[in-house]
C-alpha cells in the first residue's frame, strides 16, 4: 500500500472512531496507533526522498553553474592576462629598441668627439705655449730663404713684405701668427660645434668634462689674441695658458679614459 493510500485509510479510520463505540467499522486502538505510526514513517520517508532528490538537483545545477561561472571568469582572466602580457612585451621591445639606438648614437659620437677634441687641444696647447720656435731666416742662403717663403702659408703680399724686410726673423712670427690663429680657431670651432650638436648622445658626466675643457681652450685662445694685440702681456696671460697644460691636460686624460671605458663596455644595458 502506498503512503497516500495509508493516509486515506488512516483518515477514514479516524472518522469512524469519532462516530462512537457502536460503529461496526471501528478499528482497535492499537491497530489505529500502528497505522498512524506507519503513515508518519511513510510521510517521513517520502519527505526524505524528496529532500534527497531536491538536494541532488540543487547540487547538479549548482555544480554546473559554478563550473560555467568559473570557466567564464578563467577565460576573462586569461584574456586580460594576455592583453597585459602583450602590452608589457610592446613596452619592453620599445624600450630595448630606444636603448639600442641610443647606444649606437653614443658609439658613433664618442670617437668623433674625442678625435676633434684631441685635434683642438693639441693645436691650442702649441699655439698658447710661451716657448715658440721659428726658422732662422737670417742664417738661410738666398735660395733656401726663397724656397721657405714661397712654400709658406703666407699671403702673396705678406711674402713680398717678408722678402723686402730688414728683419725677417722679427717679422715672420707676427705674420704667421694669424695664420696659426685661424687654424686653431677652426679646430676649436669644429670640436665645439660638434659637441653642442651631438652632446645629447653623451652621458651628462662625460659631457660636462668635454664642456669644461672646451671653456679652457677658448679662454686660452682669446687670451693669446690679447697678448698679440698688445692688450695683455705674457705674464698676465700665463695663469690662463697654464690651465691648458695642467688642468686641461688632466681633463683630457680623464675624458680619454672615460670614452675608452664607454666604448669597450660589454655589459648589457639594464
Amino acid at each position: 500500500m502506498t503512503v497516500s493510500n495509508q493516509v486515506g485509510a488512516l483518515l477514514a479510520a479516524l472518522v469512524l472512531a469519532s462516530e462512537g463505540p457502536h460503529s461496526e467499522t471501528n478499528l482497535p486502538i492499537p491497530h489505529l496507533f500502528s497505522s498512524v505510526v506507519s503513515v508518519i514513517v511513510g510521510v517521513g520517508a517520502l519527505a526524505a526522498a524528496l529532500a534527497a532528490f531536491a538536494y541532488w538537483l540543487f547540487k547538479l545545477f549548482a555544480e554546473k553553474w559554478l563550473s560555467a561561472r568559473f570557466n567564464e571568469r578563467l577565460e576573462d582572466y586569461r584574456h586580460a592576462h594576455g592583453r597585459e602580457l602583450e602590452k608589457l612585451k610592446l613596452q619592453i621591445n620599445t624600450l630595448m629598441d630606444r636603448t639600442i639606438k641610443l647606444h649606437q648614437f653614443e658609439f658613433d659620437v664618442l670617437p668623433e668627439a674625442w678625435k676633434r677634441l684631441n685635434l683642438a687641444f693639441s693645436h691650442t696647447a702649441s699655439f698658447v705655449s710661451p716657448m715658440q720656435s721659428f726658422s732662422d731666416l737670417n742664417r738661410m742662403g738666398v735660395a733656401e730663404r726663397e724656397h721657405f717663403i714661397t712654400n709658406s702659408e703666407l699671403y702673396d703680399w705678406e711674402k713680398d713684405q717678408l722678402r723686402s724686410s730688414a728683419d725677417p726673423n722679427g717679422l715672420y712670427p707676427k705674420l704667421i701668427f694669424w695664420h696659426r690663429h685661424s687654424r686653431v680657431q677652426d679646430a676649436y670651432r669644429d670640436f665645439h660645434n660638434y659637441l653642442v650638436t651631438n652632446g645629447i648622445f653623451i652621458q651628462p658626466s662625460l659631457k660636462k668634462k668635454f664642456l669644461q675643457l672646451s671653456e679652457i681652450l677658448n679662454a686660452a685662445i682669446m687670451e693669446r689674441e690679447l697678448v698679440e694685440e698688445g692688450v695683455s702681456t705674457y705674464k698676465e696671460a700665463r695663469p690662463i695658458t697654464t690651465r691648458v697644460t695642467k688642468e686641461g691636460q688632466s681633463l683630457c686624460d680623464a675624458i680619454e679614459a672615460e670614452v675608452a671605458a664607454r666604448l669597450w663596455d660589454t655589459k648589457l644595458p639594464e
